[in-house]
Order: C-alpha cells, then structure tokens, then sequence
C-alpha cells in the first residue's frame, strides 16, 4: 500500500511538473513565454530599477514553518487552484456535479511568483493573467487557504540577480537595495520588500530571474505614483 502511495504521488508530481513546463514555455533553458506582469522602467541603475506598475490581481497563501517547507507547501496549494482546484463563477446545472468539477477552470500560469515574510511564516503570492480586472471574474478557489486580492499600481524599486535563491541571499540583496535608496534620496520604501522569482526550479541556476521588489513613493512630492 505504502508503495502504491508514493507511486501515485510521483505520477501526480511528473503530472504537475509538465504542465508547468508547458505553462512556462520550457523555461529550463531561460526562455520563458508565460505572461509576465507588465511595467514601466522609471530610472535604472545596473540591476536595479524604479518601476511604475498597473493594478493586478494576486491568490495568496501564507503557510507557517521554515523558508523551504513554507515555500514549497504554498506553492502546492496555488498551484492546484490555476490548475483546476476552483469554482467556475458560472455554476452549471446541479445534476451534474461531476461534470461541473471537470470543467473547474484552469489559469495560466503569470510571473512573477512573490514571497514575503510573515509572523511565523510566509505569504506566497502568484499573480493572475491580466485579463482578470476583478477577483468576481477569476473561479472561486475551493481551497478556503487561498484569497485572491485586488492589489493597486503603484512606483516599485526592485534588484535582480541569478543563480539560487535563499533567505540568507534574499537579505542580502534586500539590505543592497534599500541602501541604494537611501544613497539615491529621491525614493523611500513604503512597505517590506519581498522576493520574486520568474522560472520553475528546474531552470539553469545562472539563467533564473530573482528580484527583491519594494513598493516606494517619491520622496519630494509624496506621490506613489
């Protein structure tokens, strides 16, 4: 029994696996075709950047324990509601449930993936194609640990980097780009960073997207945007 278990759990994980390398373009290799949350370049300096982004929608989980464990069980639960774990907003007929739960809808998958820290643990967060101008028009997750959310645009100074990704690594690229803000002057950041990634584990260490991102207004006029 144990053994037919893990089986099954290795099929349902090459299952998921390869949807998301469909749903990312066979990102291995650093060449991604999945939708990314679009913005303005403001102002750069080598890898970092001040950012203008639009309003999006975001699901997000928060999971409590370590920065691996808490990571990996947020991305399962979130990655089973874009894979089919949600309502459709238009209910088909009740006698046929079964039919209604095949055709749960499924989302494409959109970079960035964010985490933030928490009391305690860590909020993932994967943000929700475009199209999507209100959380009434995406399915309704069945799984009561997600929430979708209606974030607003605003300005974003953000740092980027490659190779692995780690809470030790992740501080420091937080404090390096805070210091260059406050060596910059003209941008203060207005809430706590968070980390963003754009490619599935299996992409090539030195091609993968990392990014710590903070929202940020203008200094001398106040404005967030």
């Amino acid at each position: 029994m144990k053994a037919n278990s893990t089986i099954q759990g290795f099929v349902a994980f090459s299952i998921m696996s390869f949807i998301t390398i469909l749903n990312t373009g066979c990102s291995v290799f650093g060449v991604r075709s999945a939708e990314e949350v679009p913005y303005k370049v403001i102002g750069k300096d080598g890898d970092k950047e001040i950012r203008q982004y639009p309003p999006r929608i975001i699901a997000k989980t928060t999971v409590y324990g370590d920065y691996k464990k808490s990571q990996e069980e947020a991305f399962r639960i979130l990655a089973n509601y874009i894979f089919g774990g949600n309502v459709p907003e238009q209910q088909i007929a009740m006698t046929a449930p079964v039919t209604q739960e095949r055709k749960s809808n499924q989302i494409a998958m959109t970079a960035p993936v964010t985490q933030e820290k928490t009391v305690g643990g860590w909020t993932l967060t994967f943000a929700m194609p475009m199209k999507y101008k209100s959380v009434y028009e995406l399915p309704t997750p069945i799984d009561k640990r997600i929430e979708l959310v209606e974030r607003p645009g605003g300005l974003f100074a953000a740092i980027r980097y490659t190779w692995l990704s780690s809470e030790k690594k992740n501080d420091k690229k937080t404090f390096e780009l805070l210091e260059w803000l406050g060596q910059n002057g003209k941008y203060e950041a207005i809430q706590t960073p968070y980390y963003a990634g754009y490619d599935p584990p299996w992409t090539i260490p030195f091609l993968r997207r990392q990014e710590i991102i903070v929202e940020v207004k203008n200094r001398k006029s106040g404005e967030l945007n």
